[in-house]
């Protein structure tokens, strides 16, 4: 389990550090709520925060680093394969291929989702949707199971982080009623 004390020693002061095990555990209503509320105030007052004793475990995350330096480290030609289409914002994309306020980014950067059939509908909604580029299984083997699972994890802890703004906004009720038509990245 981690500590905000280990963490506050580790990382930057000042960036509030929020356990949130009473999210993803068995808490009361009551607990939950007050995390809720802590996590609004971080937002409302610094506008980010570092979470603690999310449910993911540090296997999981040690391993997702290692196939991110495995996946970077393969040759260009490779990693080119599975290129961020121009019509997606899924794969690989290249030094200088994305821009911010009209500047050339110079980092290299994977980017997947958890994988949707194609909406019928014209629009950007269908950007997140559809299926992501996986490298050759003979070069990353494991490499696509592996960050599904991730992937899948993620999103699952962005629902529960989602829900907990909402509480702190007092949306929770049309939150809820929302999710099933909620996006799932």
């Amino acid at each position: 389990m981690e500590t905000a004390a280990k963490l506050k020693a580790e990382h930057i002061e000042g960036v509030p550090v929020i356990d949130i095990s009473s999210l993803v555990g068995t808490a009361s209503e009551k607990e939950k709520h007050a995390t809720s509320l802590e996590i609004g105030k971080a937002l409302r007052d610094l506008g980010f925060l570092y979470v603690i004793n999310h449910g993911i475990e540090q296997t999981l995350r040690d391993k997702m680093m290692e196939w991110c330096v495995r996946f970077f480290d393969l040759p260009l030609e490779k990693k080119m394969e599975v290129v961020q289409a121009r019509d997606s914002v899924r794969g690989y994309v290249n030094f200088g291929q994305e821009r911010t306020y009209s500047r050339a980014d110079w980092k290299e950067a994977m980017y997947h989702m958890t994988e949707t059939e194609i909406a019928v509908a014209d629009g950007p909604i269908n950007l997140l949707r559809g299926k992501n580029p996986w490298p050759d299984p003979k070069f990353l083997p494991g490499f696509k199971e592996e960050t599904i699972l991730y992937v899948k994890r993620m999103n699952a802890l962005g629902h529960i982080m989602m829900s907990a703004i909402a509480v702190s906004l007092g949306e929770y009720i049309r939150y809820v009623s929302n999710l099933e038509n909620a996006l799932t990245v």
